[in-house]
């Protein structure tokens, strides 16, 4: 059994193991099992200090591209710790902050995505990605006038980011500069044409202004039994002056 607990210990530390096991149990009350393996990791995981700065380099990068591979898969909950063993070795790593941000974010836990976006921002003020997706964890927690302002500053650091754009013209749309959203809107559809959240904000908006036959093109140009379809047709079928 013991093997089976540590079996990366020479025979001579076995018998220790067993004996700080009895004695930790007799003292505390400790759950054996997971008291012993956590005193047995000391001499089996090397510290962070201890490390080169090739060998954290490299073990970062792992972690890094294990988080980046969960997150293309949907994986938020690796992706989320992956990142954060990156962060454990290189608090200030720009890309890992962002990415942890976002993986946080999907879990709709705002204040703690925000956290690791101001972070990332904070070692990279002009951090392109960084400022649109804080942009969007603002919108998220309606703080609109710190959003409008990542969002304006995201644009204009990467003007070819529809999404930034499509966040702008939310933010734009919920502080009543409803022209400024059309345009953003617009914008956001023309950099990424399939971007649906994007056509229904700009749907939604036309059908609010009474442009019902502009509201009824966007709704045409969704894919036919969506989501985002059925929403907008929902805010179309309830009257377009009617809508928000």
């Amino acid at each position: 059994m013991l093997s089976v607990l540590t079996p990366s210990l020479p025979m001579s530390r076995l018998v220790s193991v067993g004996l700080v096991s009895t004695l930790l149990v007799g003292l505390t009350g400790c759950d054996p099992v997971v008291t012993v393996q956590e005193w047995v990791s000391t001499f089996t995981k090397p510290s962070i200090a201890s490390m080169s700065e090739a060998d954290k380099q490299a073990l970062s990068q792992k972690y890094f591209d294990e988080g980046v591979a969960a997150q293309t898969v949907g994986d938020t909950a690796k992706a989320k710790a992956s990142f954060e063993k990156v962060i454990a070795i290189f608090p200030q790593h720009v890309s890992a902050n962002v990415n942890l941000g976002v993986a946080l974010a999907q879990q709709k836990q705002w204040p703690k995505a925000t956290e690791r976006l101001n972070t990332a921002l904070a070692a990279e003020p002009n951090n392109a990605d960084a400022n649109a997706n804080l942009a969007w964890v603002l919108a998220e927690q309606h703080l609109w006038p710190q959003a409008l302002q990542a969002a304006l500053k995201a644009t204009r650091l990467n003007p070819d980011n529809g999404y930034a754009f499509a966040t702008l013209g939310w933010v734009y749309t919920e502080t009543e500069q409803l022209d400024e959203a059309a345009g953003a809107y617009s914008t956001a559809l023309a950099k990424v044409p399939t971007l649906n959240a994007a056509r229904v904000g700009l749907g939604k908006l036309q059908c609010r202004l009474g442009k019902l036959t502009e509201a009824q093109a966007q709704l045409a140009a969704l894919p036919a039994g969506s989501a985002e379809a059925t929403d907008l047709n929902n805010t179309i079928a309830q009257g377009c002056k009617a809508s928000k």
